[in-house]
């Protein structure tokens, strides 16, 4: 058989390493949202499918077990369907070894089919997967809602790769060839809604008994909701802007209420997920979508991934309370105004944090729950003592500490390599599994300047019994959510548009 001129696979990786096993990172499964995207932007010109290796169970299965199952579905797929493209998607480096055999099963099941690999860790090291995964075409560097679709038109023979921004390819000599990411999408309303068609709902339906749900739902399948692109902040430690461009792009209020109008109508949606970190940084759009949230009656809960604290203030809180926000998260970063600021650029003071805690603590329903990050190379034993103090007094449900983790494309990085801080360089290669314990305090990336990493370790082990003792009542009422048993109902769905 050939490969098909018309169809392309999507393969959403699993959340964990194929090698390792053990629990989901997460509560519960996520739909893959940008496989959705991806195909949605295909849908007019192509036929598309989704194959979700989260709904295989992997993480009950011993490491050969699970690896097996996962080749054995793609697999399946590629035989069944053939297709012109397969697009692995590695967003995270935990992924990347999964990505590497499974890039081998379709090539040993369909040589003639093309493999491309997309996500924030391809992107940054789209070279280095070129020049030594012989198994990968392609990667697909950035979003992908417009170099995709002109991909497969040029594996169709509608197009030339050398004209695909992003792209990055193999030469004749086998070293890569990069075309630079160069273009976003400035106008986001106009990329094609997701194929949620291709998505059956029931699949992703954990066991919500246990949730936070003040309103008493039946929370049914929760959605994610992409409602903005990049960032308007430039922190140190962030890569977002390697991977989504260095304008922060949003989506206008009726765009946001139409997605979430459809997937409350069609899908029965009643619980969403915000995924990006700036819902509120534009003070007239999220108050036009909380409005509309009421005046459209969308009778929802949300939890939001992330809000801009500087933009937060008393009536954007009470409209979010009322337009259904259930839990919220704070980017704090540090109790230590120079390090938060002079070094990680965030631009937020103290007193700016207090007053929003203080604010949502009017809001008895609402989780909220902050991140900080400890270990900077400017971290000493007065910042880390004002981090803790910081954490002590703020009145939050839960808090999440995490370790430096210098990510190639940051000024972090860059500091961090050329003076020498890094405790072993070669953890952040492109093949390196070093991340997978990244959120549980369990890696020490980076010593810093005035501290002994054994210093540093003694400082984890305060945060984390800090962490433990935060704790509301109402986050220790929670249950882990867990997804449904995937031998009963999470089959992989192979559902063509």
């Amino acid at each position: 058989m050939t490969a098909s001129k018309d169809t392309v696979l999507f393969i959403s990786c699993a959340n964990v390493a194929s090698s390792q096993g053990g629990p989901l990172p997460s509560s519960y499964t996520y739909m893959p949202m940008g496989a959705m995207y991806l195909a949605g932007a295909l849908r007019e010109r192509f036929g598309a499918s989704i194959l979700d290796l989260n709904l295989l169970g992997l993480w009950k299965l011993p490491p050969d077990e699970a690896r097996a199952r996962a080749a054995e579905a793609v697999r399946a797929e590629i035989r069944e369907a053939k297709p012109l493209l397969a697009g692995l998607s590695c967003l995270f480096s935990t992924q990347m070894e999964q990505v590497l055999e499974l890039a081998r099963v379709i090539k040993d099941e369909s040589p003639e089919t093309k493999v491309a690999v997309g996500g924030i860790h391809p992107t940054i090291y789209s070279r280095d997967v070129i020049e030594n995964c012989p198994d990968l075409d392609f990667v697909m560097q950035g979003e992908g809602e417009e170099s995709v679709p002109a991909l497969a038109l040029a594996l169709r023979g509608e197009g030339n790769l050398a004209g695909i921004d992003g792209l990055t390819r193999r030469g004749p000599d086998g070293r890569a060839v990069e075309s630079p990411k160069t273009r976003y999408i400035e106008d986001v309303d106009s990329i094609p809604r997701p194929a949620y068609e291709l998505i059956d709902f029931s699949a992703y339906r954990p066991d919500t008994a246990d949730w936070h749900n003040p309103k008493g739902h039946d929370i049914g399948t929760p959605a994610p909701l992409l409602t903005s692109r990049s960032c308007p902040g430039r922190c140190n430690f962030c890569s977002l802007h390697r991977a989504m461009g260095p304008k922060f792009r949003r989506h206008s209020a009726e765009r946001v209420l139409d997605e979430m109008e459809y997937l409350y109508h069609e899908k029965k949606v009643r619980y969403f997920e915000v995924l990006d970190d700036n819902l509120t940084v534009d003070k007239k759009r999220i108050l036009d979508i909380c409005r509309g949230v009421r005046t459209r009656g969308l009778d929802v809960q949300m939890r939001v991934g992330g809000m801009a604290i500087n933009a937060l203030d008393a009536e954007i809180i009470e409209a979010l309370t009322g337009a259904g926000l259930v839990w919220g998260s704070l980017a704090i970063e540090s109790g230590s105004e120079f390090i938060r600021n002079q070094i990680m650029g965030k631009n937020l003071s103290t007193a700016k944090i207090r007053e929003v805690v203080k604010l949502f603590r009017k809001y008895p329903d609402v989780i909220t729950t902050a991140l900080f990050i400890i270990g900077m190379p400017e971290d000493t034993h007065e910042t880390l003592q004002m981090t803790y103090d910081l954490i002590e007094e703020l009145e939050l449900d839960q808090v999440y500490i995490s370790h430096l983790l210098p990510i190639p494309g940051t000024r972090v990085y860059d500091q961090c390599l050329a003076e020498g801080l890094m405790l072993n360089p070669a953890e952040h290669a492109w093949n390196s599994g070093t991340v997978r314990n990244f959120y549980r305090n369990a890696n020490i990336f980076v010593k810093p300047r005035a501290l002994e990493t054994e210093e540093l370790a003694l400082w984890a082990e305060r945060f984390e019994a800090l962490r433990e003792a935060k704790k509301s009542l109402k986050f220790r009422r929670l249950g882990a959510g867990s997804i449904i048993d995937p031998d009963q109902k999470n089959t992989p769905r192979k559902n063509y548009a």
